[in-house]
């Protein structure tokens, strides 16, 4: 029989400066046991990084998926998952020059250096 890792985390209100635009300060966002803070420092740096040099209509399609992905609303006690069709829609529609060139350089062995723990 398999394994399920526990989720390590907790649910609380958002209180950084990065996501406001698109986090609600009335709803709940999963933090993992570092407390929130490291993913604002990672989102930070993955904005300064990449999101600065994105256009419209790709940069604010990024932003919204980035902060979602960082701070993910709670359900109940565990966080709610990114929607896949989210992220085909800013990959394939939104995005698809920046993610093309995205792939090209990772096929290269060049990584967004800010990007930490974080996938998509």
């Amino acid at each position: 029989h398999g394994f399920h890792a526990e989720l390590q985390g907790y649910c609380g209100v958002y209180h950084g400066n990065i996501c406001k635009k698109y986090v609600e300060n009335t709803k709940s966002v999963w933090y993992n046991n570092s407390g929130g803070y490291e993913n604002e420092v990672i989102t930070t740096g993955l904005w300064e990084e990449l999101i600065v040099t994105l256009e419209e209509p790709c940069r604010s399609a990024a932003e919204k998926l980035l902060c979602v992905y960082a701070f993910p609303e709670c359900n109940i006690d565990k966080p709610l998952p990114l929607c896949h069709e989210d992220c085909v829609a800013v990959k394939e529609l939104f995005c698809y020059k920046e993610w093309a060139l995205l792939e090209d350089k990772k096929a290269q062995g060049v990584f967004v250096k800010s990007r930490k723990h974080f996938r998509l």
